[in-house]
């Protein structure tokens, strides 16, 4: 049974409201804490799974649980998305959350004076401000696992993933 890991998944969903409520409402820095929040807990699933129900097995059911385990690692979402975003923050404090540029210079707003007139760079680039629509609409994930995604798509797919993860786990011990 996997109580405890589907407890950290549980958490993992109500991460993935606030990650899109912060697309939605916050600033690029809400979005970055809460992505790790997300990274985090989908990692912990396979831990606390691991660690804490899968050491209840007996004998017999720990030996699947193990074969389980290694297909589990090799499976894409989990090595390139999973643990691979996760291992990008916590031991690089880097991540794959990225603006489209173009539409950031195209969709964003202008800062300007009184009259009007743009403000610019030295370099002569328009100053554009990140407001929360465009932060919400670009930001995508690139590199790794599916490039030019949704964020919030991917953890959705990590969460679907690990739920039948969990129910496999669950028929080791029925």
């Amino acid at each position: 049974m996997t109580s405890a890991a589907r407890i950290v998944l549980s958490d993992c969903r109500l991460a993935l409201n606030e990650f899109k409520n912060a697309l939605e409402q916050s600033t690029f820095e809400t979005i970055r804490i809460r992505w790790l929040t997300c990274l985090t807990l989908l990692r912990a699933v396979g831990h606390v799974l691991q660690k804490v129900d899968e050491a209840k097995y007996n004998s017999n059911e720990k030996e699947k649980a193990k074969n389980l385990h290694g297909l589990r690692k090799k499976d894409k979402i989990f090595e390139q998305f999973i643990e691979a975003e996760r291992n990008l923050m916590l031991k690089q404090y880097k991540h794959h959350l990225k603006y489209d540029e173009k539409i950031k210079k195209e969709g964003g707003d202008y800062l300007c004076t009184e009259d009007g007139t743009r403000l610019v760079t030295e370099s002569g680039d328009f100053l554009i401000t990140e407001t929360k629509e465009w932060i919400q609409k670009n930001i995508t994930k690139i590199d790794g696992h599916k490039k030019d995604y949704k964020p919030d798509e991917i953890i959705q797919e990590a969460i679907e993933w690990w739920e039948k993860e969990l129910d496999k786990a669950d028929k080791i011990s029925n």
